[in-house]
């Protein structure tokens, strides 16, 4: 996987969904939509505890898939939680970044691609 993401930020009624859609239709490249993923998230970080305890990280890997337009990304039909958890642990220590890289990654993957990028214009 490209661990160089690409990501779309910028304002409200600025051509950011029209960009994503033109970058999503390379062979290449899977852009989520608007997810606000890393915002929701980081705001509750703290809830996770020590991610390294297998407990905390399949609570955090539930919760992420819980997120309504997470779930549109369909992971939880192709992937269990123990399958993600594996795939975050073989990064190494888990952390909050390897936790959203293998949503993404896993993303691509279901959409048959293999670089991930995100639309989220908060993330600016």
């Amino acid at each position: 996987m490209n661990k160089f993401p690409v990501f779309v930020v910028g304002v409200p009624r600025s051509g950011t969904t029209m960009l994503r859609l033109i970058l999503d239709s390379h062979k290449n490249l899977a852009l989520v939509p608007e997810s606000s993923f890393f915002l929701r998230m980081e705001k509750l970080s703290f809830l996770y505890g020590d991610l390294t305890k297998d407990k905390n990280l399949k609570g955090l890997i539930e919760d992420c898939l819980k997120i309504q337009r997470v779930s549109e990304w369909s992971l939880q039909e192709r992937y269990s939680v123990d399958e993600i958890l594996t795939e975050i642990k073989n990064k190494g220590k888990p952390t909050f970044k390897n936790v959203f890289e293998t949503f993404y990654e896993l993303y691509a993957k279901v959409k048959g691609k293999s670089h991930w990028g995100d639309k989220t214009p908060e993330n600016l």
